[in-house]
């Protein structure tokens, strides 16, 4: 995903009383008007763009999440990591258009396929697929992540480098729920390290001399690298490469540099492939999204979501 650097408040809430009722790990609070998913408070509704969504933008919203998570997740994906991805995906597009409600979805900062593309890219499994991702659309109708009451920056990745990411390390903001979690279904997974093979002259040519890294983060992603007279942070060697993450490591043999990748992405927030590993462990997508925003809530969009009273 292309990330966004907004760091704006995105919604406005009001507070009610109601009768708490669990599902599938999350609390619904059932009011008068709405039953709405939070972790431990009980919201009236959840207003975006300072209004309730009309059904005619939720239905286009919903519809533009199918093509998300169809181009941001594989398919084969679990049902309830691909539900997660759902919710992230729903999260970080709402939060974008309260920031900016001018924004068309196509420069929202999440990748999209349109329908003929999921067919040619399918084959014979597009009616499965389609059916799956919505079905992880439609089932989580509406919910979205909160921080203290805002929809958070739903940031995610294909694969960490075992430990995700603080958002502080990758972009200087600091966000409570996006920081490191353990994440070792990424070094599971087929391809979890990646070698690539430079020649030293054309490294020196970039860099004026071999980079030697001269620190880490906590999860191990390189932060700075000293070459040539000049420092570079990580990013902009991973940049400046092409390098898959700023998780590597370099070696010098002969007239070779090698450097190993491990994971792939910034590695901040939900990484796909945990997801996955989580949701074939029997997770569900709640806990899924709990485990990699630690500290966020659940709530439904007022009006949005089949277990509300709020539709129609």
């Amino acid at each position: 995903m292309k990330i966004k650097y907004t760091f704006a408040a995105a919604a406005v809430l009001t507070a009610a009383a109601g009768i708490a009722a669990a599902h599938g790990g999350a609390v619904y609070v059932d009011t008068a008007e709405c039953s709405i998913a939070t972790g431990n408070a009980a919201l009236k509704s959840i207003n975006i763009y300072g209004s309730t969504l009309d059904t005619g933008t939720m239905h286009a919203i919903e519809d533009y999440l199918t093509g998300v998570v169809a181009a941001e997740m594989p398919a084969a994906s679990g049902e309830e990591a691909l539900k997660a991805q759902a919710v992230a995906a729903r999260t970080y597009a709402l939060r974008a258009l309260e920031n900016d409600p001018s924004l068309e979805f196509s420069d929202i900062g999440q990748a999209y396929i349109s329908d003929d593309t999921m067919r040619k890219r399918w084959g014979g499994n597009y009616r499965l697929y389609l059916d799956k991702i919505k079905n992880a659309v439609s089932s989580t109708g509406g919910i979205i992540l909160l921080y203290e009451g805002k929809p958070i920056l739903a940031a995610f990745c294909a694969s960490s480098g075992g430990m995700t990411e603080e958002s502080s390390t990758v972009w200087g903001q600091p966000l409570p729920y996006l920081v490191n979690v353990d994440s070792h279904w990424d070094s599971e997974a087929e391809g979890f390290a990646q070698t690539l093979t430079l020649s030293k002259s054309d490294v020196i040519d970039r860099f004026g001399g071999i980079p030697e890294i001269t620190s880490r983060s906590q999860a191990g992603y390189v932060q700075s690298v000293y070459a040539g007279g000049k420092s570079f942070s990580g990013i902009e060697v991973r940049q400046i490469l092409g390098l898959r993450s700023a998780d590597f490591t370099l070696t010098v043999s002969g007239e070779n540099v090698y450097i190993t990748t491990k994971g792939y992405g910034h590695g901040v927030g939900m990484s796909q492939t945990g997801a996955a590993g989580m949701a074939a462990e029997g997770s569900t997508y709640e806990e899924i999204l709990a485990h990699y925003y630690p500290g966020t809530e659940f709530a439904v969009i007022k009006g949005s979501s089949p277990k509300s009273p709020c539709v129609g």
